[in-house]
């Protein structure tokens, strides 16, 4: 018996593990009474397709032959969900669950059909006759792209975990559920979503072109309703004529606005249950997300945006809104000894349709990690029809590292912010075992600049002793390597306040990487110290536009601060705060754009709700500075000199965070010119990080003209 639709073998295929199917043979009993149910349900007669003498066993002996292909068309599938289904070595799990996923993602349906009622149902009928363990429940899902909301056929009391069975009672049953009723709600389900391919077909298959004419008339209709007919057919064909010229007109400006082709990669599960392996996994997510970012033309949030939903309960859908794309690339990682796996799956992130998926099993090896990357990637601009040029695609299917060692040793210390010397002897070490690897140069260097230019712990001569090497090595090994470059314009802003060289760097990063959003603080934060204050509210606008995230908030609102218009400034920080209630970063934003207004009070406010317990020891020189000369433009002079006291003792002992030039910042408000100059040329002398800022930076306006001051800002190279 064939389906009910045109094109389908059977309108319901049933698969089960064999073994689940022995002894009270429950399966079977399942599939009768559902029969039953569906004669009952349906006018017609639903086709089942059901094996008694199923597949099982190891998937090397697998032997998939056509017509099991061909019985997978179907409109229904109904996995019987047992702790023993969920099994990658078997039959059922492989070639029946997985193969319908991919055939269904790809026929004229999808695999989601929308209800009469408005909603969306998958064509997945899950039946679960046991509680599954956690691993087993991650996985369904992960496969299918959203929660499991099965039919439960579970019999439940103390210490029991088994199938119900028809006789038994429902008092007993502490889920309260009677067979009975459950095998009616299985029927009613598979009701629905026939119902909904029906409404689907008869929409697609309708057309008002159908010839009118008196011989396929009913007689009893008038000469005055037929001519009444013609009439209202006559203004359909108008109608669509005159449409017609509109959608021409439409279909012509569609070409120069193209498709959506906004990806959202949110953070890979870690299945391999160990904890420890929870950076492989958020290292594959980034790698795919790096590859992704390579292709030109696509609209991707950065990784810190979507790292934000790692173990979100929200929906597909939902976090596409959020993010604010159309597409959804999510997937697994499991690591078994020398072996791993992983799955990957592009949603529509508007009806959570399943477009792609592929399961990667291979030898853990670097070249096989970069070939699975890349075919990702591939893979995803293929389906968002994008055409990746040959360059482009040659630098995706790169290979940096052949050594498996080292290259987990970069992605330990590149997606997990270690300290700096377990940073230190990782890198050393992947270096050690692959002289050739460009990242993991570049990668010991930028924790070499973060040590001394944020933490502060050695000197500028220190840093470019160790650093430069390795930026030197880096660039000869690899010039398309965007860590490298990322990393070099760090190098020349920080410990060169080099804005031409910054400039080069950024624009090489900005052609190998077109996609990424990943450096727009950085970009934001290099055009507003180098005094490019309208190209930088530009810039901020349209990140913000692209990518809702936290940086681009805080960027715009630094933006419109330094462009002089103070009321959107703070209206757009005060959007961040709502967004990102109660984040350090927009609270310090607020801070420095209310004392850059002279707006004291409500500086020293927002600092004393966010800090309640002042202790100096524990706030960053940023803070030390900014509220030192809130607490002495309102008269605490006492608060005031305890704050600078303590940024003076810093400056004594490390650059970290800037302390002279907050100190000097706090001497100005004073009107103590020559301690501010003072501090500034030890500033400059200990090459504190914060001095590129020195410019435009509006706590200093009161030493512009100072020949000190202009002579000072020649020496750091501002023109």
């Amino acid at each position: 018996m064939s389906s009910i639709l045109p094109g389908y073998e059977y309108d319901i295929f049933v698969s089960y593990r064999q073994k689940d199917n022995k002894g009270e043979r429950w399966v079977s009993e399942f599939v009768d009474a559902l029969k039953t149910e569906l004669d009952s349900t349906f006018k017609e007669e639903i086709s089942v397709y059901f094996d008694i003498n199923p597949h099982d066993g190891l998937l090397e002996t697998h032997d998939v032959n056509d017509s099991l292909k061909e019985k997978l068309k179907c409109l229904v599938f109904i996995p019987i969900i047992s702790q023993t289904y969920c099994d990658p070595g078997s039959f059922a799990w492989e070639h029946e669950f997985k193969a319908f996923l991919k055939q269904a993602a790809r026929d004229r349906f999808g695999l989601k059909i929308k209800l009469t009622g408005g909603n969306v149902a998958s064509r997945i009928l899950p039946v679960k006759i046991h509680n599954l363990d956690p691993e087993d429940k991650s996985l369904l899902e992960s496969e299918m792209g959203g929660v499991l909301r099965p039919i439960e056929f579970i019999y439940k009391s103390s210490g029991v975990n088994r199938p119900l069975k028809p006789n038994d009672s429902r008092t007993e049953n502490l889920n309260h559920t009677y067979y009975r009723d459950q095998i009616n709600k299985v029927a009613n389900s598979v009701k629905e979503i026939i119902t909904g391919f029906k409404i689907f077909d008869i929409q697609k298959i309708e057309s008002p072109s159908e010839k009118v004419s008196s011989a396929n008339l009913p007689e009893a209709v008038s000469a005055k309703n037929f001519k009444l007919r013609i009439a209202i057919w006559s203004f359909i064909i108008i109608g669509l004529l005159v449409s017609g010229y509109f959608l021409q007109s439409a279909l012509f400006k569609t070409s120069h606005n193209p498709v959506d082709k906004s990806i959202a990669v949110l953070p890979f599960k870690n299945m391999s249950n160990d904890p420890e392996q929870e950076y492989f996994s958020n290292g594959m997510m980034e790698e795919i997300l790096n590859h992704l970012f390579k292709i030109g033309g696509l609209k991707i949030p950065s990784g810190t945006s979507s790292m934000r939903f790692k173990g979100s309960q929200l929906s597909v859908r939902e976090i596409a809104r959020e993010l604010g794309v159309s597409y959804v690339l999510e997937g697994n990682v499991s690591r078994s000894g020398d072996n791993v796996r992983i799955i990957v799956r592009l949603i529509n992130g508007k009806n959570e349709q399943l477009l792609w998926t592929e399961d990667y099993k291979s030898a853990m090896t670097a070249v096989n990690l970069f070939e699975i990357q890349s075919d990702v990637a591939e893979h995803v601009a293929d389906r968002m029809m994008v055409v990746i040029n040959p360059e482009v695609k040659k630098r995706i299917e790169a290979i940096p590292t052949k050594n498996t060692e080292a290259y987990t040793l970069f992605l330990q210390t590149w997606t997990e912010y270690l300290q700096f010397d377990e940073a230190k002897s990782k890198l050393e070490r992947a270096i050690l075992l692959d002289s050739g690897y460009a990242d993991a140069y570049a990668g010991l260097a930028y924790y070499w600049l973060n040590e001394g230019g944020v933490v502060g712990n050695l000197g500028r001569e220190q840093i470019l002793e160790k650093a430069e090497p390795l930026m030197k090595k880096a660039v000869q090994l690899n010039n398309n390597s965007v860590v490298v470059h990322s990393t070099m314009a760090i190098l020349r802003l920080w410990y060169f306040w080099d804005f031409e060289s910054v400039e080069k760097e950024l624009t090489i990063f900005k052609q190998l990487n077109p996609s990424n959003s990943d450096l727009e603080y950085f970009i934001s934060d290099y055009l507003l110290a180098s005094g490019k204050f309208r190209e930088a509210l530009h810039f901020a606008e349209n990140a913000l536009d692209r990518n809702k995230k936290l940086d681009n908030w805080i960027d715009l609102g630094l933006a419109y601060y330094f462009n002089n218009q103070p009321d959107k400034s703070l209206k757009t920080i005060e959007t961040a705060n709502k967004l990102f209630p109660d984040h350090r970063w927009v609270k310090r934003t607020e801070i420095k754009i209310l004392v850059g207004q002279e707006k004291f009070d409500k500086a020293i406010a927002q600092f004393e709700s966010y800090s309640p317990d002042i202790d100096v020891n524990k706030l960053i020189p940023f803070l030390l500075g900014h509220m030192g000369i809130a607490y002495f433009r309102t008269g605490k002079k006492s608060h005031s000199g305890l704050f600078l006291n303590e940024l003076i003792a810093r400056s004594r002992k490390s650059v970290g965070g800037s302390p002279s030039f907050f100190a000097a910042a706090v001497y100005t408000s004073m009107g103590e010119k020559e301690k501010a100059m003072e501090f500034l040329e030890k500033a400059y002398t200990d090459h504190e990080v914060e001095m590129y800022w020195l410019k435009v930076e509006p706590l200093f306006r009161p030493l512009h003209g100072d020949p000190r001051f202009e002579d000072l800002l020649l020496k750091i190279g501002f023109k």
